[in-house]
């Protein structure tokens, strides 16, 4: 950290911002008017020091198909930090999308609400003896590729599944080293 400024003409020097511990934020769609309930009472079940901040984002939807006929208790309709790579596959699995459909593809909200703003992009692995791989710089490239059928369902849900892969591990990691 370069130094600061002299903060009067005596020379005295200037007060150094506190430290900030380290944070742990929650994400919660804005709906949810029992979000700080929920992060609270997780807290304590871990038995956290510090409670969580919690950020009110726009509403992603349900990873499943029919959201209105979901077991609420159900896991597999949402995404968790400490999910792992066996139950990250699992939901993935589940995942509803449908083919050529963007409009309520909930994997495609994802992409574009988590995914492309943290890569800037999404890397789609063919898996059947397509073209082969490709790097969709932008939501509305994914959107033509996609309706046009370039790139198929399977495919948008395993790179939709890698990243998410590579956000979680790179979270799991920074928890271990705080």
């Amino acid at each position: 950290m370069p130094p600061l400024p002299c903060s009067s003409s005596t020379g005295t020097p200037p007060r150094r911002p506190p430290q900030v511990p380290k944070a742990d934020m929650w994400l919660f769609s804005i709906d949810q008017r029992n979000a700080c309930m929920i992060a609270r009472s997780y807290s304590e079940n871990l038995k956290r020091k510090n409670k969580p901040i919690i950020l009110l984002h726009n509403i992603l939807p349900s990873l499943l198909e029919d959201p209105e006929f979901q077991d609420i208790a159900d896991p597999g309709h949402t995404i968790f930090m400490e999910d792992d790579v066996t139950a990250l596959s699992y939901k993935m699995k589940r995942v509803f999308c449908p083919p050529n459909l963007t409009l309520g593809n909930p994997c495609l909200d994802y992409i574009k609400h988590v995914i492309f703003p943290w890569f800037g992009k999404l890397e789609v692995v063919h898996t059947e003896g397509k073209d082969g791989n490709r790097t969709f710089a932008s939501m509305e490239e994914l959107i033509l590729g996609y309706e046009s059928g370039v790139v198929d369902s399977a495919n948008v849900k395993l790179a939709f599944e890698m990243a998410l892969n590579k956000i979680l591990q790179k979270y799991k990691r920074g928890r271990r080293q705080a």
